[in-house]
């Protein structure tokens, strides 16, 4: 996959993944490391949350994968992003965070120098996702989050109930993704919750 947009060349699956549209975001991890990295259109609502990012932001929307692989090529060429963060490192740094004020202040940096960035980057087939759509969906989700919270009860389904199962954006172009998502550890407040932490 990370050579395709160079050869085009790989198996039929692959071709058939890749031609799906793509999007690139940025994401930030407990110490301030910054990576730029890529997600499916099908994997876009869990991408970031795999990642084990605490805050994160989608950026642009590639019509496909290669556009989206030379987009994170040509970022990481021109500003120095990485596109790899260990497992271990990922974990260290949870056990000694920085603020989260910072590292939200940290990501929306990034993430405003990147889509500037695009903008002289001379890459045809892709939009970059606006920080003002960022900002809506954002909202959404901190609306989403106040939503969970009063809620009673074990949720319906064996999503925590501090997690919303999906988060309502505002229609627009770029907004077919989660564009900014927040990531908190809460203490178990309900049965469902204890259970779930216990396992």
């Amino acid at each position: 996959m990370h050579d395709f947009h160079r050869s085009g060349i790989g198996p039929a699956g692959l071709k058939a993944y890749l031609a799906q549209p793509h999007w690139l975001y940025v994401a930030t991890f407990a110490d301030g490391t910054v990576k730029v990295g890529t997600a499916s259109q099908r994997s876009k609502w869990s991408r970031l949350a795999e990642q084990g990012a605490i805050v994160a932001r989608y950026v642009a929307h590639a019509r496909d994968g290669s556009v989206v692989r030379v987009l994170e090529d040509a970022v990481s060429a021109g500003l120095g992003l990485t596109q790899f963060v260990r497992g271990t490192a990922k974990f260290a740094a949870l056990l000694q965070p920085r603020p989260g004020a910072e590292l939200e202040a940290a990501n929306a940096a990034a993430a405003g120098t990147v889509r500037d960035f695009l903008g002289t980057a001379g890459v045809d087939g892709f939009e970059p996702v606006s920080a003002s759509l960022v900002a809506r969906a954002a909202a959404a989700v901190r609306a989403a989050a106040r939503l969970s919270r009063r809620r009673i009860g074990p949720p319906a389904t064996d999503v925590p109930a501090a997690v919303p199962a999906a988060v309502p954006v505002p229609p627009g172009p770029g907004t077919l993704a989660v564009l900014s998502m927040h990531t908190t550890l809460q203490p178990a407040t309900d049965k469902h919750s204890r259970e779930t932490r216990e396992c």
